[in-house]
């Protein structure tokens, strides 16, 4: 990988530094995004509110199954680059089915955003509604050699997105897996990693309908916002417990280990963005209507081709 794709990279996996491409940001300025880097400027910003309504149906948008997601990558690594709590994959699983994307990609992380023990924090809403976080996985398209090549190409990237909620009365097990290494303390301060001795596939942490889902075109969601992205985003979220979600809000944080009163990462979302005329399409004529959260169970409203199902998780 040439110095130039290392920095594209570094941008899309969220190590961003002064040395990389001549600026810093952070979510405490986000104003300053558009000044230090154009394209966060630029008419196909995201992320945006999802509006079921407005939304237009798509026949040719396939079916997502669990199957796709089922084999466990090489290895994974779980890192802090000071903003988010991120997992590398290394021989992620590959989506290879023109009704799903447009061509071949490869997953090659993810990552997740998140609000704080009273406020949300998933960048995309939906129906002007925000949940408490959002995961990321990552996936480039194979036409290019690597993920840094693709994050600047118009078709290089596609992001699955799934709203979290913190509803769910015990842990998520899948969950907990992922984030074990926080529960312990191991990777909790700024630029900590480790790998994980076993494996798992993002099979085990998905919610169970994966078929209803919306789908545009827009950006990365932080500098330097490159408009590269084909947006899945799901409607049934991912549900954790309260304890779980407590491990984000309060445990994870922007400093190095020993800082004197580090800074918690949190509310590390950027807010919705206009739509600028694009179209938000959706994956059947009977997706999801709405959904709500209530303290013990998050209901979302499906229909499938023949039948109205309404479905309680």
């Amino acid at each position: 990988m040439n110095i130039l794709n290392t920095l594209f990279f570094v941008a899309v996996v969220g190590i961003l530094a002064d040395a990389t491409l001549g600026a810093s940001w952070s979510y405490g300025d986000i104003s300053a995004w558009a000044t230090n880097y154009a394209t966060c400027a630029t008419q196909q910003q995201s992320p945006i509110d999802i509006v079921h309504d407005d939304a237009i149906v798509d026949t040719t948008l396939g079916d997502f199954t669990h199957a796709l997601f089922d084999a466990p990558p090489q290895t994974m690594t779980i890192k802090n680059p000071g903003y988010t709590v991120q997992i590398d994959l290394t021989g992620g699983y590959t989506i290879d089915d023109p009704s799903l994307l447009p061509g071949v990609f490869k997953a090659a992380q993810f990552h997740l955003h998140w609000g704080n023990s009273s406020s949300a924090g998933s960048e995309h809403l939906f129906n002007g509604n925000q949940y408490w976080g959002e995961l990321h996985i990552v996936h480039y398209n194979t036409k290019y050699p690597d993920l840094g090549t693709a994050a600047n190409e118009s078709d290089g990237l596609a992001v699955l997105g799934f709203f979290i909620t913190k509803d769910y009365p015990q842990d998520n097990t899948a969950v907990q897996r992922m984030i074990q290494p926080l529960t312990e303390d191991r990777v909790n301060y700024n630029s900590e990693s480790e790998s994980y001795t076993t494996t798992f596939s993002m099979e085990t942490f998905l919610p169970n309908n994966i078929s209803v889902y919306y789908r545009y075109q827009g950006s990365l969601t932080t500098p330097p916002c490159y408009e590269s992205v084909m947006w899945t985003v799901f409607s049934e979220p991912i549900r954790i417990s309260t304890a779980q979600a407590n491990i984000f809000e309060t445990r994870i944080f922007s400093a190095d280990r020993g800082t004197s009163n580090p800074d918690l990462v949190n509310n590390n979302y950027r807010p919705a963005q206009p739509l600028n005329g694009r179209t938000v399409f959706r994956s059947t004529q009977c997706s999801g209507t709405g959904s709500f959260s209530m303290p013990t169970f998050h209901f979302v409203a499906l229909c499938a081709t023949v039948i109205g199902l309404i479905i309680v998780r």
